[in-house]
């Protein structure tokens, strides 16, 4: 008697490992995708949001510091037709400008695109230190002035901030219901004029 022969191929063992090790890699290229695409479109709302504030700073350089502290646009404004986060709520955007020599009020623009934009005067303590008051704003050698009109300013401080609700950030239950609310924001610090 002779021994039977063993046969080639692969046992039903060896076929299901090689099968389970499969599934899981693809199981990591699919999160691997789908990650990736999350962070491209986190990506593109940052542009966006930089773009927008980039062109309004842009546009206030171009003008003489009389009418930018006149001025009451906010980057909201300069979206053009862009949508950012959730079409369904409209970018806020905001602006301070200090003109308190010591930095302790600033003049306050709030708005959205193709809505009134608020003003007032509002508290400017915290934000104003990393602006770097006290400033002389209208080089006349004191930093003890308020000048609430905007004349005889050779520099103007500024914190230029835009918000929008991001379908991207936030927990999963989050991203389940509707955002609703900013929840993702860009802001710059800016001076406008010479220091």
């Amino acid at each position: 008697m002779g021994q039977r022969g063993r046969r080639s191929g692969f046992s039903l063992l060896e076929l299901v490992v090689a099968v389970s090790i499969l599934a899981i890699l693809a199981l990591g290229f699919v999160a691997l995708i789908s990650s990736s695409q999350q962070f491209s479109s986190m990506t593109q709302e940052r542009a966006t949001a930089q773009a927008a504030v980039r062109a309004y700073v842009e546009a206030m350089r171009g003008k003489s510091l009389q009418q930018v502290f006149s001025d009451t646009t906010t980057p909201a404004d300069y979206l053009g037709t862009a949508t950012l986060g959730n079409p369904k709520v409209k970018p806020i955007g905001e602006v301070w400008k200090g003109y308190d020599e010591t930095g302790a009020t600033a003049l306050y623009h709030s708005g959205t695109k193709g809505l009134p934009t608020t003003t007032s005067s509002v508290s400017f303590i915290i934000t104003s230190s990393r602006l770097g008051f006290p400033i002389d704003l209208n080089a006349d050698g004191t930093t003890l002035g308020v000048n609430s009109t905007g004349s005889g300013l050779v520099v103007l401080p500024a914190y230029v901030k835009l918000s929008w609700a991001s379908l991207l950030v936030g927990s999963r239950q989050q991203k389940t219901t509707l955002v609703t609310t900013p929840n993702a924001f860009l802001d710059a610090y800016v001076c406008f004029g010479q220091p």
